[in-house]
């Protein structure tokens, strides 16, 4: 019990201590107009967003006589065409925005970015990729992902395995605090898990069965053991024809 503790404590500073994966370098291929954008490394998912382009030339940044054209794709198997926009128009601050709305980063995973850019006799192309995550942190790396799965596992296995042994003491009028612990410490080990599934995992698949997981057995694993542990008290004070302290149902806390 205690080693799970411990397990939980760390797991509350980890995500500020492991490294962002690695990502594409910016790649600038120019023929004379060099352009820039405000791309972070990640961002959120389900968001509007003001893309901000610079271009400039050899001796310049240009605010006019330049038509920029973006496109974005989900950088995955298929490398889906999610936007494309075509713009001339530059603000007072000396960029080009365009705008993208929710339904373009609906989805978690890795997107690129590139930007083609044409004046009346120079050309300009800016290529950048970038991760969605569901609040905008970078995703985790494969050490990170390793240790989530490895949560995840060790969620699953003691959800299930305190459910067979609870349903066996409910049957016995054996559960103790200790039981009731265990189970709801697994329990709050799924939640934890499902929020740095959301939080770091681009694929979705244990974020879909912890989600799942916690659904099912917020009764079985949170709700039964503390009701097995009162029949149990009530049984057992039946049986001694005297009431039974909570220390007598400590298990090993007692």
């Amino acid at each position: 019990m205690n080693k799970l503790f411990i397990l939980l404590a760390l797991l509350l500073i980890l995500p500020s201590i492991i490294a962002a994966p690695a990502i594409k370098d910016i790649s600038i291929s120019s023929g004379g107009l060099t352009i820039s954008s405000n791309i972070p490394i990640s961002i959120p998912q389900n968001i509007t967003r003001s893309w901000e382009i610079h271009v400039s030339n050899e001796t310049k940044l240009l605010e006019s006589g330049v038509t920029c054209n973006l496109h974005i794709y989900e950088d995955d198997k298929t490398g889906e065409h999610v936007y494309q926009n075509m713009s001339s128009i530059f603000t007072t601050d000396h960029d080009m925005e365009m705008i993208t709305n929710q339904s373009v980063h609906w989805k978690k995973g890795l997107y690129s970015y590139k930007v083609f850019c044409n004046s009346s006799n120079q050309a300009g192309i800016f290529e950048h990729v970038y991760y969605v995550t569901k609040s905008g942190s970078p995703p985790a790396d494969d050490i990170f992902t390793l240790f989530i799965y490895l949560l995840f596992l060790t969620a699953l296995t003691g959800l299930l395995s305190t459910l067979l042994i609870g349903i066996a003491k409910l049957a016995t009028a054996e559960t103790t605090i200790y039981d009731v612990a265990v189970s709801w410490s697994f329990y709050i080990l799924a939640i934890v898990v499902y929020y740095l599934a959301q939080e770091y995992l681009l694929r979705t698949f244990v974020e879909t069965i912890t989600g799942q997981l916690l659904t099912l057995t917020v009764w079985t694993n949170g709700v039964l053991p503390m009701i097995s542990l009162i029949i149990s008290m009530i049984i057992k004070s039946t049986q001694k024809k005297r009431p039974i302290g909570i220390k007598e149902f400590g298990g090993r806390f007692g």
